[in-house]
């Protein structure tokens, strides 16, 4: 039998944004968003980052089984600090 396949996608919209994919406790791509749109220290939503992190893993995010949200700035507004969302 053989055994599912866990991906979860871990993103930071804070100091240094950025986004990485992990595949069975396995880092597979991991990109700070600064090194995309050359904005040292950036902060925000790291939209380039997520789409190199799968072109790099040539994982379909159709594929992913969990989103992990490390946020100053969660959905909301709460202050929660961290956010998991099941997908």
């Amino acid at each position: 039998m053989s055994k599912k396949n866990i991906i979860v996608l871990g993103i930071h919209d804070g100091h240094d944004a950025g986004a990485a994919l992990v595949k069975n406790d396995q880092v597979v791509a991991a990109v700070h968003e600064e090194r995309l749109n050359n904005i040292k220290g950036f902060q925000g939503p790291p939209e380039k980052a997520n789409s190199k992190v799968f072109e790099i893993s040539q994982i379909d995010p159709s594929d992913l089984n969990l989103i992990a949200l490390a946020s100053y700035h969660p959905p909301g507004g709460e202050n929660l600090g961290a956010l998991s969302t099941k997908i």
